[in-house]
């Protein structure tokens, strides 16, 4: 199932390509004569790499309730105590959304603190609060279209529900991390 990520010809194949891939992509953004907020590139890169985490975590564990391995240690297990509770622990989508969810966000706010944008000046558990603040709002929205999309839109495979929702959020999440989470200290009052 994660086949349709990366598998384009033209896809970046490491974190120099990536970057060189999203200038040239701004570049022909810049060249149409829209504005293009200041670090939003490597936000956007920054993001992918999240996204890219979040649907692999979410599509391992979602797709282990239907692996063979798993049905076959079930059945070897006959009908005992332990099958029934192994039966009763599958990840449902929910789960493994909120598992790649928390896996995603620790990645993507490291990298946005040491690529993407300037020190705030601020202590590292009010930047951790405040970036904790802008994901809640954002993944909640994302997580909004993704359970919208998986109980109403079966025929779309629930990793692409997972990008959808992230694309839906990303426009708040950039100006809630610009903005809010990592805007420097002294154009946001209050948070000595």
């Amino acid at each position: 199932m994660l086949k349709f990520i990366g598998t384009r010809a033209d896809a970046p194949p490491n974190q120099a390509a990536l970057m060189s891939y999203m200038r040239a992509a701004v570049e022909r953004v810049e060249r149409l004569g829209l504005p293009i907020p200041k670090g939003l590139h490597k936000f956007l890169a920054v993001g992918l790499v999240g996204l890219v985490v979040h649907t692999s975590v979410f599509t391992l564990l979602y797709k282990l309730n239907d692996h063979p391995l798993v049905s076959k240690f079930t059945r070897f297990l006959g009908d005992t105590p332990a099958a029934r509770a192994l039966n009763k622990l599958t990840i449902q989508h929910s789960w493994a959304w909120l598992t790649g969810l928390i896996i995603a966000t620790s990645i993507t706010w490291t990298l946005n603190r040491k690529l993407t944008f300037a020190a705030t000046g601020r202590k590292l558990h009010h930047e951790v609060l405040r970036y904790a603040v802008v994901t809640l709002v954002s993944q909640s929205v994302s997580y909004f279209v993704f359970h919208a999309l998986v109980e109403r839109m079966k025929q779309i495979p629930p990793p692409v529900d997972v990008v959808i929702g992230a694309a839906v959020a990303t426009l708040f999440s950039y100006f809630g991390s610009r903005f809010f989470t990592f805007a420097p200290q002294s154009a946001q009052k209050g948070d000595k």
